[in-house]
């Protein structure tokens, strides 16, 4: 068991710091790579071929690079459903074309301080967190350890960012689960796909929901461990 471990310690580690390499914008070698880490060439092939096929990576002159390295300039319209994907338009009466202009055109200091509370740890490892923000729009399992366990087919629906720290939101075995991304670590994406619940994923946005992060699971495990003394009385 301690063998396995190791080996998929070493595993994540390389897959690590392939995908940091690729997000700085490097082109990959498979025949450097695969001497570098001291591994087969069809080793470093799997890697990026099945283990990190979630990533949007093409190939170009016998070298890997990420797609968005690629891609031309971003538009306004671009900019704007950003902001909806992540709520910063409510916080503006309007955010459309025109205000998008009008801060952008021009090189004056911004007039907006929008003040949020800082994490409290900063994120180590920004692919993890990309692997997981892929895995939520493209409906993936993923296994990942979490404080000394190991949970497997979890369905991740969200990543809620609530009084300095990022949650991981999701089911497994159709129960609510809600973790401090912090403490994650040994993500693997699958490619098992899974069906969203519509009704959990509006509950994710509830206001009292997100207000109940901090405390959130050790609620719902209180719950289930006493769940045989509760009693209803008439």
């Amino acid at each position: 068991m301690s063998g396995n471990n190791t080996e998929r310690d070493k595993m994540g580690r390389r897959l690590g710091l392939i995908v940091s390499r690729l997000f700085s914008g490097e082109s990959l070698s498979i025949p450097r790579l695969a001497t570098e880490f001291n591994v087969s060439e069809r080793t470093i092939r799997r890697d990026i071929h099945q283990r990190l096929d979630y990533l949007n990576i093409y190939k170009k002159e016998d070298k890997y690079q990420l797609t968005f390295f690629n891609r031309v300039t971003r538009t306004d319209r671009d900019i704007i459903r950003f902001a909806k994907m992540t709520y910063i338009d409510r916080l503006f009466p309007s955010f459309d074309r025109k205000f998008v202009s009008l801060l952008l055109d021009s090189d004056s200091h911004s007039p907006f301080v929008v003040y949020t509370s800082p994490l409290e740890k900063k994120i180590g490892v920004f692919s993890v967190f990309y692997s997981i923000t892929q895995s939520i729009i493209d409906s993936h399992k993923i296994n990942f350890m979490y404080q000394g366990k190991y949970y497997q087919h979890f369905h991740p629906y969200r990543l809620i960012y609530f009084k300095k720290h990022w949650y991981l939101v999701g089911l497994i075995e159709n129960k609510m689960l809600v973790v401090l991304f912090d403490l994650i670590s040994d993500v693997d994406v699958t490619k098992h796909c899974f069906k969203r619940d519509m009704l959990f994923l509006d509950l994710t946005e509830n206001e009292q929901f997100i207000h109940s992060l901090p405390y959130f699971q050790y609620s719902i495990d209180l719950y289930f461990n006493f769940k045989p003394y509760y009693h209803v009385t008439e």
